[in-house]
């Protein structure tokens, strides 16, 4: 499954799915490229599923219970916006809104305008999620999470492994977690651009780890919240 917004498109979107809605299996993975348009919402490169609380295989309840939810095997999303005013994408996930991806997850930003991206889903597991900024990266983004942004109980799990890479000159306004926002724990590896805080974990991951370019490496403890987390500051760590 491909979805492509290519330089040229005028289009306005709310919310751009690479996979399903309701249910169905796709395989072979997707692929969604961002280089022009405009995404007001979230670019999710796995399902949707948001039809009812589900315990990860099918509906628990609502008009579709008992129905099995969809599910993705993996995904590949690119943002790669050139535009001197790019829009703003407000969040990007590697996975999926309740709807899970089995395999491997990844987001890579080579240029663009967004507001917080994961490697994880949003209340769903991604296998083995990952955000890359590429050697050629010019993105400017605000928060950046190896991990899901809300996963509170079995059925929103969170993202088993997740990383991010740092390369390039991309300019990242808030800060960079190896977890999720409710996450599991990953590692950051920061090898250039201008980062304004790294913190190790999200705000109820595991022990998460920073590595730097110079050599250092910081983690926290299981548990630990952004309010606690160990930061460094670090400008073009090249």
């Amino acid at each position: 499954s491909t979805v492509t917004m290519p330089s040229t498109s005028t289009a306005i979107v709310e919310t751009l799915y690479g996979g399903n809605n309701i249910s169905g299996s796709i395989a072979t993975g997707t692929i969604v490229s961002i280089e022009g348009g405009q995404v007001t919402g979230a670019v999710f490169g796995g399902s949707n599923g948001a039809y009812g609380c589900n315990n990860g295989t099918t509906y628990n309840d609502g008009e579709y219970s008992g129905t099995t939810i969809p599910t993705v095997a993996s995904t590949q999303v690119t943002i790669n916006d050139t535009r001197e005013n790019a829009d703003l994408i407000a969040n990007v996930y590697a996975g999926g809104n309740l709807a899970p991806v089995s395999g491997t997850g990844n987001v890579t930003l080579v240029d663009g305008n967004i507001g917080n991206v994961y490697g994880g889903g949003r209340m769903a597991t991604v296998g083995n999620g990952s955000v890359t900024f590429p050697i050629n990266s010019l993105a400017t983004i605000n928060n950046v999470y190896a991990g899901n942004d809300i996963a509170n109980d079995a059925t929103a799990a969170a993202t088993a492994e997740g990383s991010v890479t740092v390369q390039g000159n991309p300019n990242i306004t808030g800060a960079v977690f190896g977890g999720g926002n409710g996450g599991a724990g990953g590692t950051v590896t920061i090898n250039g651009g201008t980062v304004t805080a790294t913190g190790s974990d999200g705000a109820a991951g595991i022990a998460g780890t920073v590595k730097f370019a110079d050599g250092t490496a910081y983690g926290v403890a299981a548990g630990a919240d952004e309010a606690n987390a160990i930061y460094k500051t670090a400008a073009a760590y090249a």
